[in-house]
């Protein structure tokens, strides 16, 4: 929703193919994008890898003039662009301009381009054919336009978890505190030594033991 001076008002679009044709003359356009050396289409390439794989596609755009006569094409607005979108912003490149197109005719362009399938961009070539034709007296004008696009497919951001991991297993440390513990355990080990200590005490005994003679 976008909000205007006079009134709100909503804009909407889709990249869909698009084939439009208008005029009475027989023009016709065609765009394809195929793997570089194959038959196979680059969106089938794309849908059949969802793994990382870089690719080169050939790019194809296309105009015939399937008339009897000799098709003038305005050369300013006939063009054939590859485009792409990267951060939400559509740059397009403009790959040539068709000329005129003799009778019976068709006028291609090719480009390669190198891509891969997990980019986070958005590739669209379409091309757009405007002419007149003169039948009898008049004169008819007649456009054709293709549209296609490339979707690919980003890998998604690894998700972070937020819940701390609990080990259920005690560490054992290499190097004890120096500082003894405040809470000693009282009672006896139960398991003593059998032999005795090589370090006596220091202290006097209150109840010495006796021995006899």
């Amino acid at each position: 929703l976008i909000t205007g001076d006079n009134a709100p008002y909503c804009f909407a679009y889709t990249y869909e193919p698009i084939n439009i044709k208008r005029g009475l003359c027989k023009m016709t356009t065609n765009v394809s994008c195929k793997i570089d050396g194959s038959n196979q289409s680059c969106q089938d390439f794309v849908d059949e890898h969802p793994e990382c794989v870089d690719f080169d596609a050939a790019f194809r755009w296309e105009a015939c003039n399937l008339e009897d006569r000799d098709m003038i094409i305005k050369t300013k607005t006939s063009k054939i662009k590859l485009g792409k979108n990267s951060d939400g912003i559509t740059n397009f490149e403009n790959i040539g301009n068709v000329k005129d197109i003799p009778e019976g005719q068709c006028e291609s362009f090719e480009e390669t381009r190198s891509y891969n399938t997990c980019s986070y961009e958005k590739v669209f070539y379409g091309i757009n054919v405007q002419g007149t034709n003169k039948k009898g007296k008049f004169w008819h004008e007649c456009q054709s336009y293709s549209f296609e696009n490339l979707i690919f497919n980003p890998t998604p951001a690894p998700t972070l978890s937020h819940a701390p991991s609990l080990s259920f297993t005690p560490s054992l440390s290499l190097s004890p505190s120096k500082i003894p513990t405040s809470n000693p355990t009282p009672s006896p080990t139960s398991f003593p030594s059998n032999y005795p200590t090589h370090q006596p005490s220091r202290n006097q005994s209150q109840n010495p033991t006796l021995t006899s003679t």
